[in-house]
C-alpha cells in the first residue's frame, strides 16, 4: 500500500447529527398512568405510512421499494444462471487443472455480487448490511492469493452469500408475480369502464364456468363500475402488499447477508484481547526503557554526583570532571524520558484533539515533519489515542533506526475511517515480524482498523492504518 498523497484540508466541516428520537413518552401526572405516542416520522421510519393512502402511495419508499421488487427476478435469474454454470463446468474440468480457476471465479463472483446486493438494498431504502467476512491479519505487506482464497474457504459467509443468492431465483420469481398481479389487476380493474364496450363481441370475463361462459361478464356499464369499485378499494392494498413482500427480502438479506451475532461476539472477544494484548506490550516496553535507560542514567549521575561531593575538597579537578559527567547523563536521562513519553498521550490530546496534539509531537521532532492533518473534527477517544500512539511510535522508530532525514505524516478523515500514513526516506529495513510492529498492529485491531507495514521502491519505510470512527 502506497502512502496517501496530500490533501489539502477543503472537507467541510462536519454537520452535526440532526435525527432525534421520534417516539415521545407522556406520564399523566394525576393517575401515573403512562402512554406512548408513536410520532409520525416513527411511523414513517419503516416505510408504514401515517399520512393516509395517498402519502403511502405517492410516497418516495412505495415507489423505490416496487422498483427493487421488480428487480428480484432478473437479478435472481441471473445468480441463478452464474452459479449454475461456473460451479458445473468448474467441478466438470477439475481434473484437468481449469476447473479450479472457475470455482475461484465462482467464489469472487458470490463476494462481488453479494456485496451489490447489500450497496442495493440500503440504495432501495433497506437496512444496511456490513460485510460479514473475517479480516485477514496483516501487519506486513498484504496477504499472498493463495491465503486469500484460503481464507474465503474457510469463511462461512461465503457459503450463506451463495445461499442467499440461489434463493433470490425462487423469491425473485414469487415477487415478480404477486406484484405484477396485484398491480395489472388493481389498475385494469380500475380501467375497465373505460375500454369494456370497445372490445367488440368479445366478452370479459373472470374465470370460466364448465358451460363456457364466465362467472361474471362484464357486458354492461354497471358491472364495469363495479368492478371499478372493486380495483379502487384494493388499491390502499399496494402499499402493504409492496412493504410485505420488501420486509420478506430485507429480513432474508440481514439473515444471511450480515454478520452473525456469533461472529459478533468472536469479532468484539478478538478485539478486547488484542486491546489488552496491546496494554500489556506497552506497559513491558515502558517498564523495559525506563529500567534500561533512564533509571541506569540516573543511577550513574546519582554515583558521579557522591564522588564529586567527597573530592569537592581535595580535588576539585575530578570533582568538576565528575559533576561535568553527571550532568551529560542527565541531559541523556531527560531525551530518553522524552523519547518515552511520545507514546504516551499527552493531555493535550484529549484536550484540544488529534491535530493539536500531533503539531506538537512534530514540533518535538529532532528531524523535519512534513504533516497533513485534514480532520475537522473531534473523534472517538480510543480513535484519537490509537492514532496517536501510532503516529507516535511510527515516528519514534523511524528517528531511532532509519536514518531518515524527513518523516511524512497524513491522516484524512474520509467519514467512516480515518486514514493514516507514516513513511520516511530512511533506509527501511521493516520487519514486520518484530515486537514493535506488532503491537502497533494490536493496537489498530483492537479498535477495528487494519494496520500494513512494508518497505518503499526507493528504500524508505511506510506504514499505514485505516481505524473506522463514526461519520
Amino acid at each position: 500500500m502506497s502512502p496517501i498523497p496530500p490533501i489539502s484540508a477543503t472537507a467541510s466541516q462536519a454537520q452535526p447529527d440532526d435525527r432525534q428520537d421520534t417516539v415521545s413518552t407522556d406520564t399523566a401526572a394525576a393517575d401515573g398512568s403512562d402512554y406512548t405516542d408513536l410520532s409520525t416520522d416513527a411511523r414513517n421510519s419503516n416505510g408504514v405510512g401515517s399520512g393516509g393512502f395517498l402519502a403511502d402511495f405517492f410516497g418516495k419508499a412505495f415507489w423505490t421499494r416496487t422498483l427493487f421488487l421488480a428487480t428480484r427476478f432478473p437479478l435472481g435469474l441471473l445468480w441463478f444462471l452464474a452459479f449454475v454454470i461456473l460451479s458445473s463446468v468448474g467441478a466438470a474440468t477439475m481434473i484437468i487443472g481449469v476447473g479450479f480457476l472457475l470455482l475461484a471465479t465462482l467464489f469472487f463472483v458470490l463476494r462481488t455480487s453479494a456485496r451489490f446486493e447489500r450497496d442495493m438494498i440500503k440504495i432501495f431504502g433497506g437496512p444496511t448490511i456490513a460485510d460479514p467476512y473475517r479480516t485477514v491479519p496483516a501487519s506486513g505487506p498484504p496477504p499472498g492469493v493463495g491465503k486469500r482464497w484460503r481464507a474465503r474457504l474457510r469463511d462461512p459467509a461465503s457459503y450463506r452469500d451463495a445461499l442467499y443468492l440461489l434463493l433470490q431465483f425462487p423469491f425473485g420469481l414469487a415477487s415478480f408475480i404477486v406484484i405484477v398481479v396485484g398491480f395489472s389487476s388493481t389498475f385494469g380493474a380500475m380501467a375497465l369502464p373505460l375500454f369494456y364496450n370497445r372490445m367488440g363481441a368479445v366478452e370479459l370475463s373472470f374465470g370460466s364456468s364448465s358451460g363456457g361462459d364466465g362467472w361474471f361478464v362484464v357486458d354492461r356499464l354497471w358491472k364495469a363500475l363495479l368492478v371499478a369499485l372493486i380495483g379502487l378499494v384494493l388499491l390502499p392494498l399496494l402499499p402493504v402488499l409492496v412493504r410485505l413482500m420488501s420486509a420478506i427480502h430485507f429480513g432474508l438479506a440481514s439473515l444471511l447477508l450480515g454478520p452473525t451475532r456469533r461472529t459478533e461476539v468472536a469479532e468484539a472477544i478478538e478485539q478486547r484481547d488484542l486491546g489488552l494484548s496491546a496494554d500489556m506490550t506497552e506497559r513491558r516496553r515502558i517498564e523495559r526503557d525506563l529500567h534500561d535507560g533512564a533509571q541506569q542514567r540516573l543511577v550513574a549521575m546519582t554515583m558521579e554526583l557522591g564522588r564529586a561531593k567527597a573530592k569537592l575538597d581535595d580535588d576539585p579537578d575530578s570533582a568538576r570532571d565528575l559533576l561535568d559527567s553527571a550532568h551529560d547523563h542527565a541531559k541523556a536521562a531527560m531525551q530518553e524520558l522524552r523519547d518515552l513519553a511520545r507514546g504516551i498521550a499527552p493531555p493535550l490530546l484529549s484536550d484540544r484533539g488529534l491535530d493539536a496534539a500531533l503539531s506538537a509531537l512534530a514540533g518535538r521532532s529532532p528531524i523535519p515533519v512534513d504533516l497533513v492533518v485534514d480532520l475537522n473534527r473531534r473523534l472517538a477517544e480510543s480513535v484519537e489515542s490509537a492514532a496517536y500512539f501510532v503516529i507516535a511510535e511510527a515516528s519514534t522508530n523511524a528517528i531511532k533506526h532509519s536514518g531518515a532525514t524527513l518523516i511524512t505524516v497524513r491522516v484524512m478523515d474520509h467519514g467512516l475511517r480515518l486514514a493514516i500514513s507514516v513513511s520516511d526516506n530512511g533506509s527501511g529495513g521493516v520487519d514486520p515480524t518484530g515486537s514493535g510492529l506488532v503491537g502497533l498492529a494490536d493496537r489498530v485491531r483492537s479498535v477495528g482498523g487494519q494496520f500494513i507495514a512494508h518497505d518503499t521502491t526507493d528504500g524508505g519505510a511506510v506504514i499505514t492504518a485505516e481505524i473506522p470512527c463514526e461519520s
